[in-house]
């Protein structure tokens, strides 16, 4: 018994090689959404029949070899959404993984699929005809192209003679048993997609197909040798989560390709299998350099026909160097200012004249441990109002004398005169108004630097006039003293006069400036210069020491009382203290006399770093002094209230 595939002539065949590049085309541009759009390739129905010998049965036994053609234009024509599907010509692929891309057409070639995987399409239709001497039956099969598993299969028995039905009817009605052909392939994947976890549906050159595998770091930005929580994730074409499949990131390969490990880092396993949201988590450590990373991770799988498949997932992160965190703040400051002031004036009776000249002085150093709030290597940045220091102490001094002289004629002869001299001077307090900000990108930095002197002040001088308890014309001297004090400010933002360099050992900060201005007031025009110079260096604070480990649990290094901030204040001010280790404290407030005023602290305090508050609104102004005592430290310090 021999097959035989029925071709009348080659325009047979170019006609349905048109029909199926119409097909086709119209399949491309419509949308059927982000699951797989399958390829069936079509192929003849293998005639099981006996070829009679005699001229009358030939023509009733060549109507069997239509029964293939009505078949499968009947499947093509009921698929309501047939665009949707990709028809091939079995004779086209046969050509090509077969014959060497040569077409070969006839009633003596079958045209049949080969045995094995076909890898040009999803699916394939093909079906045969058996029986003899006018009863025969016709069987129709869909079968996945890679597995040959037969998806759906129909048959129908039928009888040839002069009153039976046309042929047609035998195709049409054979093409029943495995309509709609879309619906059975969709069902079909389902079924293999639910029961199987090698296997998923999604078809990655579907339009507007979301990646197959997306990968969400916690970190898009992590420091070198940092521990990141990545999640990763998949949902097929029709929304239901991949659950319990397994996602591989390294050590693997897929048709005799290695699978690119991941860069910047390494996953914590080489797979990982996913839940039941279609969601696994894992951890990446990125490595010791800085470097654009991409992360990897690989499905590989099945479709439902068996073709092999793989999803792909890949996602950038910056590994990037952490900015140092503790810095050692060194700064050298001086400002000088000078002012001076002449004028005079007559009219017909009266005549005066006043004078003023000053200059004053301040200088001194600073010393804290800053802690850097930029999340980059490349800034520097620290602002008192976010963070404060995590130590800081200084010394300096300031001083200031002035001379005073005012005048007063009457019809030119002297009526009232004061001479006066003023001098005062202090000592640095300083204070945490510090901030800093250095941008090497752009060439930006600004700065800010706050010192108070608080200190005493003195004057003497001598007065011309009569007593205010009355009597003659004449000099009488005066003198007295109290407090005082002066204030530095250094604020500057990419000024003139500023120099910031950076190397590895830190930056260098080089700021001086004089300023000339001219003030008009109430005794005249006076001349005002001022001199700014500062000197500061920033390192990376030492972590050789341990000391790194104690600022990251809040223990300082020392014990340290600071200077109460506000000062002077009222009606309350706060007093901030530092324990490296536990101690018995006391802190209390004295009057210049010495007696205690209050008891802020009594009692065992653990290592770290305080703060009490001082309230002073039922004590008078005046200077009042407060004193710690920790273990065998002890330090004092004095405070102005003000009212």
């Amino acid at each position: 018994m021999k097959s035989f595939s029925f071709r009348t002539h080659y325009s047979f065949s170019l006609s349905f090689l048109l029909i199926f590049i119409f097909n086709l085309n119209s399949s491309m541009a419509q949308e059927c959404g982000e699951c797989s759009r399958p390829r069936v390739a079509l192929y003849d129905f293998a005639i099981n029949v006996p070829r009679p010998s005699e001229a009358d049965a030939i023509m009733q036994y060549l109507k069997l070899f239509f029964v293939g053609p009505y078949a499968r234009g009947s499947v093509k024509d009921q698929y309501p959404y047939g665009s949707c599907i990709s028809f091939l010509d079995g004779a086209m692929v046969n050509a090509s993984d077969l014959q060497g891309d040569t077409l070969r057409f006839g009633p003596e070639y079958s045209n049949l699929p080969p045995a094995g995987a076909v890898e040009s399409a999803d699916y394939i239709l093909t079906g045969e005809v058996t029986g003899s001497n006018g009863s025969y039956t016709a069987m129709i099969s869909l079968e996945a192209a890679w597995s040959r598993e037969v998806v759906a299969s129909g048959r129908l028995p039928f009888t040839l003679s002069a009153e039976s039905a046309p042929i047609q009817s035998v195709g049409i009605g054979l093409a029943e048993k495995i309509s709609p052909l879309l619906s059975i392939i969709r069902n079909f994947e389902l079924e293999k997609r639910n029961s199987d976890t090698k296997v998923a549906i999604r078809d990655i050159s579907a339009s507007g197909s979301k990646p197959e595998i997306e990968i969400k770091p916690s970190k898009k930005d992590p420091d070198v040798n940092e521990t990141i929580d990545v999640e990763i994730k998949m949902i097929d074409c029709d929304g239901v989560p991949l659950k319990n499949r397994e996602i591989l990131f390294e050590g693997n390969d897929y048709e005799g390709n290695p699978l690119d490990a991941s860069t910047g880092g390494k996953f914590e396993v080489k797979s990982v299998v996913t839940d039941e949201s279609g969601t696994a988590k894992v951890k990446f450590t990125t490595g010791s350099q800085q470097t654009t990373g991409i992360l990897h991770a690989y499905y590989v799988h099945e479709k439902p026909s068996g073709r092999p498949a793989m999803f792909i997932g890949t996602e950038l992160i910056n590994v990037k160097q952490p900015p140092v965190k503790y810095w050692k703040f060194n700064a050298q400051f001086s400002e000088s200012r000078t002012y001076q002031c002449d004028t005079s004036w007559s009219n017909e009776y009266f005549a005066g004249r006043s004078s003023e000249q000053s200059s004053s002085f301040a200088g001194g150093h600073v010393s804290a441990i800053l802690e850097n709030i930029s999340d980059s290597s490349a800034f520097f940045n620290y602002d008192n109002a976010v963070r404060h220091p995590l130590s800081v102490n200084g010394s300096g001094n300031y001083s200031e004398f002035s001379t005073s002289k005012s005048f007063e004629y009457i019809t030119g002869k002297l009526n009232t005169a004061d001479v006066r001299n003023d001098r005062v001077s202090g000592n640095a307090s300083i204070t945490k108004e510090i901030s800093l900000f250095l941008d090497f990108n752009d060439s930006t930095e600004s700065f800010t630097l706050d010192i108070g002197y608080p200190g005493k002040a003195s004057y003497n001088g001598k007065l011309f006039g009569i007593p205010p308890e009355g009597g003659d014309l004449g000099w009488r001297p005066y003198a007295g003293d109290g407090e005082g004090g002066g204030a530095v400010d250094f604020s500057f933002s990419s000024t003139p006069g500023t120099h910031v360099s950076r190397s590895d050992s830190g930056y260098a900060i080089k700021y001086s400036e004089t300023e000339n201005s001219t003030e008009y007031t109430s005794g005249g025009k006076a001349y005002v210069t001022v001199r700014k110079n500062l000197s500061a260096f920033l390192a990376p604070y030492d972590k050789t020491t341990g000391v790194e480990e104690k600022l990251r649990h809040g223990i300082p290094d020392n014990y340290s009382l600071e200077q109460n901030y506000p000062n002077p204040f009222n009606p309350s001010t706060k007093i901030r203290y530092s324990l490296p280790e536990r101690a018995f404290v006391t802190l209390k407030v004295y009057d210049v006399l010495g007696s205690e005023i209050a008891s802020l602290v009594n009692g065992e305090k653990t290592s770290g770093n305080y703060e009490v508050e001082f309230d002073a609104s039922k004590l008078t102004s005046g200077i009042y002094i407060y004193r710690i005592q920790a273990g065998k430290f002890t330090s004092a310090k004095k405070l102005l209230l003000v009212k």
